[in-house]
């Protein structure tokens, strides 16, 4: 079963990375007023992200692009609001026919959110990256989403952990390429962990946006960035194209740094919420802020992993995003 295959409740981590970026949207919308853009992503059957983006911001131009013309079918009953439309295409059609698809949009700015799974495709990923910015101007704010799954790069089961990671670090560098991961750059096999090869994709996804942006007096911005699993690690980036020498007139203006999330430094933060029950939910949110983490976790009568520190920070994680976490209850009709 692939990520876009799960359902949607049994992936808390990235509902809770769905809300985050709403929360940096919301500090966009001090720069430039979100309900004045045009949101394109690929909405997956449901179209829920459509659903959060137009409830939190009234964004009306709306539109999911879905290469299975099934599934297409499926998101054209499932539309959320009737401006919304559910174009048969992918990515790369997006790309090619950006002036056609957006044709008769008001909007003068794009939000656009290339989700992609295939672990195998990241060079062509971030090369229709470094394609689709070209096509962007000021203020237009892009975001990707990457497998990040280590295993992708080769088990290498039989060999030592040594030889494993200069193994994968070699494949690293074959699929992504000289030109978004140069021979000169700072990594080196130790970087072949979940969070080292989160911040390599972090480093692979700027060079391609520098490369699409070069010559043109506009820099990508990052605003965050962040490494979960439902099932498979995945990396989102999160970034909005400037003028060069407004930097700072941003970040005075919208206060994003002050927001914990804010990617200051090229490392993604992980998002690791546990699954809980709705009885487990309300206990521990019964005692946050009266007592830490650490004896919240010593007076609950179960844990979230057999070993001690990974069981606490799973429920620091928690407690960091607990406004966050996903509420789904069961509807009498």
């Amino acid at each position: 079963m692939s990520g876009a295959e799960v359902p949607y409740h049994l992936r808390p981590n990235k509902f809770v990375e769905r809300q985050l970026f709403i929360e940096a949207l919301g500090f966009i919308d001090r720069w430039q007023t979100i309900d004045t853009y045009c949101y394109i992503s690929m909405g997956g059957r449901f179209l829920e992200d459509f659903r959060q983006i137009h409830s939190a911001f009234n964004i009306k131009d709306l539109i999911s692009i879905e290469s299975d013309a099934h599934i297409c079918l499926r998101q054209k009953f499932n539309r959320p609001i009737g401006s919304l439309k559910c174009l048969h295409m992918t990515s790369g059609d997006l790309i090619v026919n950006f002036e056609k698809t957006i044709e008769g949009v008001s909007a003068e700015n794009q939000i656009i959110w290339l989700d992609y799974a295939d672990a195998g495709e990241r060079f062509a990923q971030l090369n229709e990256l470094e394609s689709l910015v070209k096509k962007l101007g000021k203020n237009d704010i892009v975001k990707i989403t990457l497998n990040a799954n280590l295993m992708t790069l080769g088990e290498y089961s039989t060999l030592s952990p040594e030889d494993r990671q200069k193994q994968r670090f070699a494949s690293a560098r074959s699929k992504l390429g000289n030109d978004y991961l140069p021979a000169n750059s700072k990594f080196s096999e130790s970087d072949m962990t979940t969070d080292g090869f989160g911040r390599i994709l972090v480093h692979a996804i700027q060079n391609s946006l520098k490369r699409g942006l070069k010559g043109r007096g506009l820099i990508a911005a990052p605003l965050c960035s962040f490494l979960y699993s439902d099932q498979h690690p995945m990396l989102t980036y999160s970034a909005i194209l400037l003028n060069e020498g407004e930097i700072q007139e941003f970040l005075d203006k919208t206060k994003i740094p002050c927001w914990e999330f804010y990617l200051a430094v090229n490392t993604p933060q992980t998002i690791k919420v546990p699954d809980l029950s709705l009885k487990e939910r309300l206990t521990i949110d019964g005692m946050s802020f009266e007592k830490s983490a650490e004896k919240i976790h010593t007076s609950l009568e179960f844990s979230f992993d057999e070993e001690t520190n990974s069981s606490l920070q799973t429920l620091q994680n928690y407690l960091k995003h607990y406004r966050r976490y996903p509420t789904f209850l069961r509807a009498l009709s």
